[in-house]
């Protein structure tokens, strides 16, 4: 990931609490961007009409998991929010999943954050399972997204 892409990342985190408390504060970003370096997924910035940069997002084609794509995170500008961009984004990243032959795309949540499950829910994600994450004792709801 660039410099550039990097600002903005920091700047969406710092504006983003949540998803700080669940996956890494602004202290430990090198870290935990070195860990996801070894998925070999792909980091992404997205721009709204007028080219601004609105969002990133972190998505793998095969996760090791259960060797499926997966959506590992996506953060947009909070001015940005609410204006359809994140469906946008999950969608494209579908489309382009199923163009790659598979057939699901997986995501997952921390179950205290009703707010995110919703947000998957209405990008047609369905919840399937209840699995407890051993790293931060955080139960998460595992969803799919048929293709």
């Amino acid at each position: 990931m660039i410099k550039q892409d990097r600002d903005l990342l920091r700047s969406l985190i710092k504006e983003s609490p949540s998803w700080q408390r669940v996956e890494c504060g602004m202290n430990e970003l090198e870290a935990y961007l070195l860990s996801y370096e070894m998925f070999q997924g792909s980091w992404r910035v997205w721009n709204s009409p007028n080219n601004e940069p609105i969002g990133i997002s972190y998505h793998l084609d095969w996760a090791p998991s259960n060797e499926r794509p997966w959506l590992g995170t996506i953060l947009i500008h909070p001015n940005e929010r609410n204006k359809g961009y994140g469906k946008r984004i999950i969608q494209q990243i579908g489309q382009e999943q199923r163009i790659n032959g598979h057939k699901a795309f997986y995501a997952s949540s921390p179950a205290i954050y009703d707010d995110w499950l919703k947000f998957l829910g209405k990008c047609q994600f369905e919840q399937v399972k209840l699995e407890t994450n051993n790293k931060n004792n955080l139960d998460y709801i595992i969803c799919v997204k048929p293709l």
